[in-house]
């Protein structure tokens, strides 16, 4: 399975840290280029960045977002059926390798490998399990996109998708309640077999802990205001209604287990 990283040429001690860990790991990935909001141009700045549109990102999201489709063409380019994307704050787990040689070919589109913050809505343990780890069906919405495996064909169909720019890109990949990611269909590892060096108690190094990333400021426009409060009305209601909706479903965190 091939192993792509996004790391910023701003950034190079994160990309020793990554690269430390696929040595140390026995692990062999690329890297791919991160792209920085000075790089966008004038039409992406227009199309995906302004607030007066009904839907727009702010131009970090978009870049990041954007990052990550070069690691999707990167995957589709290599022609294997899944790849595992990175971002290049993640601490992985020791037994990484065996989890990436024992996957099963699970007939699904992308398998979250990350912890979770906050409780995930997610089913029951699926009987299928992967060097001592299980996995479960995610539904609703789950912060977080440092670390997943990713079909070709969910790919392609991704950078196919008009909605692929519509929101940050954990939500394009695992906000189930609205396109692309309703369409797609989401695993959950429990334990995880990553999770962003931020999130670690034991974490020691502060230039891992900067983000790169921003919150999209608020709406400007009117109809960027609507938008806004509509999205969010719905969102805290499908919140409410999904686990009542689907009482196989509950809400649980998934910690990581490093070794």
């Amino acid at each position: 399975m091939p192993i792509f990283y996004i790391n910023l040429d701003t950034r190079p001690e994160r990309r020793k840290f990554m690269e430390r860990q696929f040595e140390d790991l026995g692990l062999v990935a690329d890297r791919i280029r991160g792209t920085t909001p000075a790089e966008l141009t004038d039409e992406e700045r227009n199309q995906y960045c302004n607030p007066n549109r009904w839907y727009w990102l702010s131009e970090a999201q978009f870049a990041c977002s954007k990052a990550h489709t070069h690691a999707w063409e990167a995957l589709i380019a290599t022609g294997a059926r899944r790849g595992l994307v990175l971002e290049d704050d993640v601490v992985l787990s020791s037994d990484i390798k065996s989890f990436l040689e024992q996957l099963p070919e699970f007939d699904v589109d992308v398998i979250r490998i990350e912890d979770t913050d906050a409780p995930q809505l997610n089913a029951g343990l699926l009987e299928q399990k992967c060097a001592g780890r299980g996995f479960r069906r995610m539904s609703s919405f789950t912060w977080g996109s440092a670390g997943y495996v990713i079909s070709r064909t969910a790919a392609q169909a991704l950078l196919a998708s008009p909605q692929l720019f519509n929101y940050p890109l954990d939500w394009t990949l695992f906000c189930t309640m609205e396109r692309p990611a309703n369409r797609l269909r989401l695993l959950q590892t429990d334990p995880a077999v990553c999770a962003q060096h931020r999130n670690l108690e034991s974490h020691e190094d502060e230039a891992l802990d900067q983000s790169d990333n921003d919150r999209r400021p608020p709406p400007t426009s009117f109809t960027a205001r609507v938008a806004h409060v509509l999205r969010i009305t719905r969102w805290r209601l499908i919140h409410k209604l999904e686990p009542v909706l689907q009482p196989h479903m509950k809400r649980r965190k998934v910690s990581f287990r490093q070794d």
